[in-house]
């Protein structure tokens, strides 16, 4: 009786690591394969408006300048996107925004 326990317990162990590997493996994929970059944005609004879009920062140090200028114009779009959304819109004034884009390793050697 003892044996089996000890072994049900040995067998449940090894089960329970195999199965915690596989889901470290899963969730460390994307961060192989991919870059993310992170940018500072500014809109500027009058009378709730969005009327100018900024990227002022890349932080990237390894970044060609064709590779920032296709990060910003990411960023510029995808800001664009939200830039109506009710949380972000200011009656007048000016909103800073920090926008993390991931980017694929080998897409981003192309540019």
């Amino acid at each position: 009786m003892k044996i089996k326990t000890v072994q049900f317990i040995t067998v449940l162990i090894a089960v329970l690591l195999f199965t915690e590997q596989l889901n470290d493996q899963n969730y460390s994929g994307f961060k192989k394969d991919s870059l993310q970059v992170k940018m500072y944005v500014h809109i500027k609004y009058e009378n709730a408006k969005p009327k100018e879009i900024k990227v002022k920062k890349i932080f990237c140090d390894y970044c060609n300048e064709s590779q920032k200028a296709y990060l910003a114009q990411t960023a510029w779009s995808k800001d664009y996107k939200v830039s109506n959304d009710r949380e972000n819109v200011v009656e007048n004034g000016l909103t800073t925004k920090a926008l993390f884009i991931r980017v694929a390793k080998n897409e981003f050697r192309k540019l």
